[in-house]
C-alpha cells in the first residue's frame, strides 16, 4: 500500500471511529477522531501531490498548504475551523469542562460535511473511486 492510500485508510478509519461514537454519545471522541480522519484526508492529498508533511495538527495550517494546490479547498475551511477549536479540548479533561458528555460538542460536524463534500478528500468512499487514489504513484489508472 503506498504512503498516500495509507493516509486516506487511517482517515477513513478515524471517520468511522467518529460515527460510532456519535451513536454512542462520546461526544468528545467523535470530535477529536473527527478532527483526526480530516488531518489525515489532508496529509494524504499532501502526500499524493508529492509534497512533505509539516510537523502540526491544525487543520488550518494543512488546508492553507493544500488550498494553494487546488483552491476548492477553500470550500471546507469553515468546517475545519471548528474542528481545530475541538482538538486538545477533546483530549483532555479539564481543557473544556462540562462537555464531555453535552450533545453541543458535537457541531463539530460541520467538518466532517465539507468533508464529505469536497471533490478530492472524501475518505469514506472507497479508495479506488476516490480522486486522489487515481493519480498515485502505484494507484488505479
Amino acid at each position: 500500500m503506498t504512503e498516500p492510500r495509507k493516509w486516506f485508510e487511517f482517515a477513513r478509519e478515524d471517520l468511522v471511529l467518529a460515527e460510532v461514537a456519535l451513536e454512542k454519545g462520546i461526544y468528545n471522541q467523535t470530535c477529536f477522531h473527527a478532527q483526526q480522519g480530516v488531518e489525515k484526508a489532508l496529509k494524504g492529498y499532501l502526500r499524493n501531490q508529492k509534497r512533505s508533511l509539516p510537523k502540526t495538527h491544525a487543520l488550518s495550517e494543512l488546508l492553507a498548504i493544500c488550498r494553494k494546490l487546488d483552491n476548492r479547498f477553500s470550500e471546507i475551511e469553515e468546517g475545519c475551523l471548528k474542528l481545530d477549536r475541538y482538538y486538545i479540548p477533546t483530549r483532555y479533561p479539564d481543557a473544556l469542562p462540562g462537555t464531555r458528555g453535552s450533545a453541543d460538542i458535537c457541531r463539530c460536524g460541520g467538518g466532517v460535511d465539507a468533508l464529505k463534500r469536497h471533490p478530492n478528500l472524501d475518505p469514506r468512499e472507497s479508495l479506488t473511486a476516490h480522486p486522489s487514489a487515481r493519480s498515485y504513484e502505484g494507484g488505479p489508472a
